[in-house]
């Protein structure tokens, strides 16, 4: 990508200094691959807080009753298990990838 082509330089600018630290976003969309690098922290942790996939049945939010929540813990325990066990403990799955695409 082009340096200013995302057209984010205007708000991290003055007088916004704007850079996204503290925001939490949320994207309802086909789903997402959690161990995408773009989702994993300089640490080895997912920066993904939570991941309610509406296509699994299970254990879904408080006040819903669809899905199933998956917490961070539950995701980061999945990106420390070593390949190739880690492929059989797949919490939740984008088939289309546009989810993983509009991160």
């Amino acid at each position: 990508m082009l340096q200013g082509s995302s057209c984010i330089n205007p708000v991290q600018a003055e007088p916004f200094s704007l850079f996204g630290e503290g925001v939490l976003v949320a994207i309802f969309d086909s789903g997402i691959d959690y161990a995408h690098p773009d989702f994993i922290k300089n640490n080895g942790t997912t920066r993904i807080d939570v991941l309610w996939d509406q296509t699994i049945t299970g254990t879904p939010p408080e006040g819903y009753d669809i899905g199933t929540l998956y917490t961070s813990e539950q995701i980061n325990q999945v990106i420390k298990t070593p390949m190739p066990e880690q492929v059989n403990i797949v919490l939740s799955t984008n088939l289309s990838g546009h989810g993983t695409y509009v991160k």
